[in-house]
């Protein structure tokens, strides 16, 4: 009897010291797997379907500098003249032909 007792009692340890290395091994793959995502999201895989953060980077400055036509900041510094010519003309328009400010009372 104490020898199946001895034997269960192993059994039972043994069991218990497994399922915590396979805790544990779970949880280290889970690790691995979350340091290789965050690897690939970094670095890219070397196609324009996935870039990296610095094909990334690079696509926003490109977007953020002048180029001749293309860019967002090219957009927007022609959007901004434009206004000013609005703005220039409605200013050398006659008094009675300027549209009224939404804030004066007239």
């Amino acid at each position: 009897m104490d020898v199946v007792l001895g034997v269960a009692g192993g059994i039972v340890v043994v069991g218990g010291a497994l399922a915590v290395l396979a805790k544990g091994a779970r949880g280290l793959a889970n690790g691995i797997r979350r340091l290789v995502r965050m690897a690939d999201e970094v670095l890219g895989d070397g196609t324009d379907e996935r870039p990296g953060w610095g094909r990334r980077l690079e696509r926003i400055e490109g977007e953020l500098t002048l180029n001749g036509g293309q860019s967002l900041k090219d957009m927007v510094v022609r959007m901004d003249r434009r206004l000013e010519r609005v703005e220039d003309a409605v200013a050398a328009a006659p008094v009675f032909l300027r549209p009224s400010s939404p804030n004066s009372r007239g």
